[in-house]
């Protein structure tokens, strides 16, 4: 199947974001692709939910489907759930030709799309007739990259059938711009999470993130085929204030305030750094959802365990240090990248290790209690384009 990328970053439809995000790139041992098991159970026990989802998808019985995995990252996850997809779909076409399929895996320009498409085509993938093929290996289907902000439009006008989008709408567009001013009472110096902000900052936070769901619903809204369905699949937290997503995540920020107090990081790095990744409540997802009740069917709507809490803790055989080495590679793998962009490798080597070594010692003497069911959770959310 033919592959190719379309970049449509600079065009006059794209949302603007401020910075780069992307997961860390390559296969190395610090990669997206080799430090994402959580997500990949996740999605594995979502299955079903998501055959629901498809087989409520409009088809055309001939011409193509078209697939779009926004957020796709890098490594094996997303080609695995599009190759799942893509085999349910075809399930609906026993015995005949069928339409052919075209698949979109987007993400940001930054992405490492040189590896994803090495992976998808040097792994092989039986056809129909249970054979790799003379040409090799093999996809049912067209695969295209997408470089790009999913918050502006990407692709042509009624022409997605089945969008997917799994753990990447809690990350936002760009860092609120009054919470990086020092004269706004939003300002969030000395912090690096939001546990301990202002209130005034969680508003800030929660603003971007109401404008940029606004902004991927009304996209999709003009992208998607009448008939077409969207599972979407992002963090979600209880309270709305004081913020919390959790006691290992809160923990990063004394980490980053011990390197500051020592000399070992500038104050003025540790006060420029803010999460990238904001956890809507329910309440705040129902707000924007309202907003285009004329334009979606909310098909279902989950509220789910964290793929943190299933994975780090469904073995409580699991000892203090395998515990922390699992956080640690969700760091390395989704924000390594970003926080050596932002601080330097060496400081965030060391941030890392001092990291590793307090989760290790919080979990051996109790004193580092995470509860994941009372902080955050995912969102498994059903749409359907009226």
């Amino acid at each position: 199947m033919t592959t190719m990328v379309i970049s449509m970053e600079s065009g006059g439809n794209s949302a603007p974001c401020n910075r780069q995000i992307r997961m860390t790139t390559g296969d190395g041992e610090d990669s997206y692709a080799r430090n994402s098991l959580p997500q990949a159970d996740y999605m594995g026990h979502l299955l079903p939910t998501m055959f629901e989802v498809i087989d409520r998808v409009s088809l055309p019985q001939q011409g193509v489907v078209v697939v779009a995995d926004l957020g796709c990252a890098t490594g094996l996850n997303g080609i695995r759930n599009v190759d799942a997809v893509i085999n349910r779909i075809r399930a609906r076409f026993p015995g005949t030709k069928g339409p052919e399929y075209q698949v979109y895996f987007q993400d940001s320009a930054g992405s490492d799309f040189n590896s994803l498409f090495q992976n998808l085509y040097s792994r092989p993938k039986l056809d129909a007739g249970g054979s790799v093929g003379e040409g090799g290996p093999i996809r049912p289907y067209f695969a295209a990259g997408v470089p790009g902000s999913f918050y502006g439009r990407l692709f042509p006008a009624s022409s997605l059938h089945f969008v997917l989008s799994s753990f990447a709408l809690h990350w936002l567009s760009k860092t609120p711009d009054a919470v990086l001013d020092q004269a706004s009472p939003a300002y969030n110096g000395g912090h690096t999470e939001l546990h301990l902000s202002s209130i005034s900052t969680v508003d800030a936070f929660a603003e971007q993130a109401r404008e940029d769901l606004t902004s991927f619903l009304a996209a999709r809204a003009l992208e998607m085929a009448k008939g077409g369905c969207m599972l979407l699949v992002f963090g979600l937290r209880e309270g709305y204030y004081p913020y919390k997503v959790g006691a290992t995540i809160e923990l990063q920020e004394r980490i980053w305030n011990d390197l500051v107090s020592e000399g070992l990081v500038k104050p003025e790095s540790r006060d420029s750094h803010n999460n990238y990744v904001y956890f809507r409540t329910l309440g705040e997802v129902d707000e924007v959802l309202s907003a285009f009740s004329a334009t979606f069917t909310v098909e279902s709507r989950d509220i789910t365990a964290s793929p943190l809490s299933s994975s780090f803790h469904q073995n409580p055989a699991s000892s203090s240090e395998e515990i922390a080495h699992r956080i640690i590679s969700v760091i390395t793998g989704a924000g390594g990248d970003l926080l050596e962009s932002h601080f330097g490798e060496l400081s965030t080597r060391l941030f890392l290790q001092r990291y590793r070594e307090a989760l290790i010692e919080g979990f051996n003497n109790k004193t580092l209690i995470e509860d994941l069911p009372n902080s955050r959770k995912h969102l498994v959310l059903a749409l359907t384009r009226k």
